[in-house]
């Protein structure tokens, strides 16, 4: 499944940078960042390579530094800076209006890919249902 990170934030905190596709205004800003977002990661591993990509001009070692993901997204829900989105997790946030895009085609796709997989002589049920479930979603997904 392909996955890929985008910056995040409230409609409010847009309006108060004036985000909305000016990329220049996001050194401003107030970076949030996953720390445990990829694996032997430094914490600021996603705004790092999406600047890169994008040739934005941020200063990724500051910020306020979450070890969860959905962490960071309800501080970005409630005005406090901006973050790195993963584009599946997000969507009905930015649906409902609660996250907005301010760089709409920005996109960036992530290179990293995390397996499932158990013994075969040991069965159990909370990880084959699991393994189930992410097999059906791949599979919808992918429909």
């Amino acid at each position: 499944m392909d996955e890929h990170i985008i910056p995040v934030c409230s409609p409010e905190y847009a309006a108060k940078f004036n985000l909305m596709g000016k990329l220049d205004n996001l050194m401003h800003c107030t970076l949030l960042h996953d720390c445990q977002a990829w694996s032997n990661g430094t914490g600021t591993d996603e705004w790092n390579s999406w600047a890169i990509h994008f040739k934005a001009h941020i200063d990724s070692s500051v910020g306020i530094s979450f070890d969860r993901s959905d962490l960071a997204l309800i501080a970005a829900k409630n005005h406090l800076g901006i973050t790195m989105g993963r584009k599946r997790l997000v969507e009905k946030e930015i649906a409902r209006g609660e996250l907005v895009l301010p760089f709409p085609e920005m996109y960036l796709r992530c290179d990293q890919h995390y397996y499932v997989a158990s013994l075969k002589d040991r069965k159990w049920p909370k990880i084959d249902a699991f393994i189930d479930w992410l097999k059906a979603a791949v599979n919808e997904e992918q429909a």
